[in-house]
């Protein structure tokens, strides 16, 4: 019943944000092969623009949903975020824990010594405020978050 949900839910998603892409193609006049700040010249990709436009989206949800307990760069009440592709058992962890925290926390070595550190209730549960997407979104805004040079010289 849980996983139809899930689906249901995940379709209802897609349906808005299709009409929101519809509604935005349409407000703009149709497609245009006119100026597109995401385009270079001669067709070329700028991906400066296109990635500003990712990262703030990511960092927006981060900021809204981790910043209580999480740094990029320093332990708060949880563990610091940036590098932690490197620390977790597996590729879909950090969602699991994220969406799914108590079976994670029963079935997961890590996640219980995780919850040893860091309190026993382990990770709040985003089921209900963050989609897969999201979760997929800050975690890419953790693997390309880097430190300014004006934090890192701070820091020294």
């Amino acid at each position: 019943m849980r996983a139809i949900r899930r689906k249901i839910r995940m379709i209802v998603v897609l349906l808005v944000a299709a009409i929101a892409v519809s509604a935005a193609i349409y407000v703009r006049g149709g497609f245009s092969l006119g100026y597109d700040e995401t385009l270079g010249g001669c067709g070329t990709v700028n991906l400066p623009a296109i990635t500003n436009k990712f990262t703030q989206n990511c960092e927006v949800l981060f900021k809204a949903n981790c910043t209580s307990c999480h740094a990029m760069d320093k332990k708060l009440v949880g563990p610091a975020l940036m590098g932690m592709q490197g620390r977790v058992p597996y590729k879909d962890f950090i969602e699991d824990l994220l969406l799914r925290p108590k079976q994670t926390l029963r079935r997961n070595k890590y996640a219980k010594e995780l919850s040893k550190v860091y309190g026993d209730e382990g990770h709040m549960d985003f089921h209900d405020f963050l989609s897969p997407a999201d979760v997929e979104a800050i975690i890419d805004y953790s693997k390309f978050y880097t430190q300014s040079v004006s934090q890192v010289v701070a820091n020294l």
